[in-house]
């Protein structure tokens, strides 16, 4: 008897074997949070095809979803402001996806994704319509620039179909726009959003929330980017640094406040990328009228250092690999940030704002410790750095784009993460 029942024991153990293998490949979608619903399945086998599509008038609602080991899942909703395609990957399991792709998805492509060797394009300075070759001269030809733009989402593009899904996203250094425009904003969002096929994780820079500040009516351009950015921060699983609160009564007017640095960051295997935006320790604060709901609106830019410190503590008892990003290095120097390189290791700093230098810039000395500085260049360069991060190192490449819409690379060189 005992030996009938080992037998049945181990051949139900054998089933459920065979039936995790059989699922192992597979994607689980669930309609509520925290996996708390049956769930739907999506697999990537010899017979059926990696992406599922889903007729607009069927779509699915997706709260909650489990995605396997080296798998990734990129969910498409349509967008309810112009009614385009807005897509992200999704590279773990999340729990609660956020509140925009709890919408009903469209399209889901399952997609293998190896965390241990993966890609990153890092640029900078888009800057719609920007097309100086100083940074002192002022021209703004929106035909180049949106040639400038088109090549370089292209490359990137053509980069993710030959690397066959290696290329995690796009990190952008700041300056999306040239002054914060709502026609600046739009454009970029049509060429690093909807054009684009990879994640993005964009960073402002000076002429985004800087340069405009109170040089903008009703401190419109500012405010703008800050809420593109909120919208932006909210639609990706990061974690963020900015508080809302809600709308209160303080004389002699109701009132609502956004405050924080607006910095960001997200892990990609043992890889802690960090966001910080114009720099570190930027700080300023603006108000304006927000006549569609009878109230004064107050943002409080803040120094990311007292979060940055904590995050990258955080990121540390992980055993993660800091990479740190941000708009200009002009205030490296500052003796509060200089701690934070001291006390935390960090493995590359990436910037842009110089426009014109495109890889290795310089080496930052913090406590016996030796950082990588590089900087990626301007849209209208036609340059940017593809970055491979594989086990304990990364190599960089830089891309140069031509008009036709061809693309060279060029090695840069390898580092310890």
């Amino acid at each position: 008897m005992k030996a009938l029942l080992l037998s049945f024991m181990l051949l139900v153990g054998h089933i459920n074997l065979v039936f995790a293998e059989s699922h192992s490949d597979c994607v689980q979608t669930f309609k509520q949070i925290n996996y708390q619903s049956k769930y739907k399945q999506f697999c990537i086998t010899d017979e059926r095809p990696e992406l599922y599509t889903f007729n607009d008038a069927e779509p699915i609602k997706i709260a909650s979803i489990i995605i396997p080991k080296n798998r990734a899942a990129r969910l498409c909703i349509r967008n309810d402001s112009d009614g385009d395609k807005l897509c992200q990957t999704f590279l773990e399991s999340q729990t609660h996806l956020p509140e925009k792709f709890q919408q009903m998805v469209i399209e889901l492509n399952v997609l293998k994704f190896t965390p241990k060797d993966f890609y990153m394009a890092i640029d900078a300075d888009p800057q719609y319509p920007w097309t100086c070759k100083t940074h002192y001269e002022k021209c703004d030809d929106e035909i180049r620039a949106q040639l400038d733009n088109k090549i370089r989402v292209q490359s990137i593009n053509d980069l993710n179909n030959k690397l066959k899904g290696k290329l995690a996203g796009l990190i952008t250094n700041g300056d999306l726009t040239a002054f914060g425009h709502d026609w600046q904003l739009e454009k970029y969002q049509e060429f690093y959003e909807r054009d684009l096929q990879v994640n993005n994780y964009p960073g402002l820079g000076n002429h985004d929330y800087s340069d405009n500040v109170n040089d903008c009516y009703e401190n419109n351009c500012a405010e703008r980017m800050i809420h593109y950015f909120i919208d932006k921060i909210q639609s990706i699983p990061v974690h963020s640094d900015f508080s809302i609160s809600g709308a209160y009564y303080k004389f002699p007017s109701y009132r609502k406040d956004y405050d924080g640095s607006f910095g960001y960051s997200w892990d990609i295997g043992n890889v802690h990328f960090v966001q910080l935006n114009y720099y570190p320790t930027y700080e300023t604060e603006w108000s304006l009228w927000n006549f569609g709901h009878a109230r004064r609106d107050y943002f409080y830019i803040r120094s990311s250092l007292n979060w940055l410190d904590q995050d990258l503590t955080n990121a540390e008892e992980q055993g993660k690999k800091t990479i740190l990003n941000f708009h200009s290095l002009d205030f490296t120097k500052n003796s509060d940030f200089q701690h934070i390189l001291e006390k935390h290791p960090v493995s590359a700093i990436f910037a842009g704002h110089y426009h014109v230098w495109n890889g290795y810039f310089k080496t930052i000395t913090a406590n016996n410790r030796s950082i990588p500085v590089f900087q990626s260049a301007a849209a209208y360069k036609k340059r940017y750095l593809l970055v491979h991060f594989q086990g304990d190192r990364f190599s960089l490449q830089s891309v140069w784009n031509n008009d036709d819409g061809s693309y060279n690379l060029f090695d840069i060189g390898s580092y310890m993460l």
